[in-house]
C-alpha cells in the first residue's frame, strides 16, 4: 500500500527496501508517485491510496481510491513491455482508452475506488 488522501503538502519516502528492490514514493494533495530502483513506475495526478500493487513489464494490477470530492485524474504506469506491444487497460473490468508511449501508458481515472488491470501483448 502507498499513498494518502489527506496530505496537504508533498511528502517523500526514500530507499524503502522491499523484496530486493528500493522504493521511493512522493505523496501529496495533487500527486502520488512510486519509483522502483530509481525508475518511475506509477504516477497519479491526484492524491490517491493504492493497494495490492502488482507490477511486471507484462502486467500491472492494483486497486486505487481517490477523493470523492476531487476531479478525474490521469494515471501513468511505466516500465511496461517496449514498443511493438499492444496495451489493454481495464477499469473495473471494462476496457478504457489508454495512450501508450514507449514503455508507458496513461489513462483517465474517474474519482472513487477502482480496480485497474493493464496487460501487454507482444507481437512477433
Amino acid at each position: 500500500r502507498f499513498g494518502s488522501l489527506g496530505m496537504k503538502e508533498a511528502t517523500r519516502i526514500r530507499n524503502f527496501p522491499l523484496r530486493g528492490h528500493k522504493y521511493n514514493a512522493i505523496i501529496g494533495a495533487d500527486q502520488t508517485e512510486l519509483q522502483r530502483d530509481g525508475e518511475t513506475v506509477f504516477v497519479a495526478s491526484t492524491a490517491a491510496v493504492v493497494r495490492d500493487f502488482e507490477w511486471s513489464p507484462a502486467r500491472v494490477r492494483f486497486r486505487i481510491k481517490t477523493r470523492e470530492d476531487g476531479a478525474d485524474s490521469t494515471v501513468t504506469v511505466s516500465g511496461l513491455e517496449p514498443a511493438g506491444s499492444a496495451v489493454v487497460v481495464r477499469l473495473d473490468g471494462q476496457p478504457v482508452a489508454g495512450s501508450a508511449r514507449g514503455s508507458s501508458v496513461s489513462f483517465s481515472l474517474p474519482v472513487g475506488s477502482h480496480l485497474v488491470e493493464i496487460d501487454t501483448t507482444t507481437f512477433p
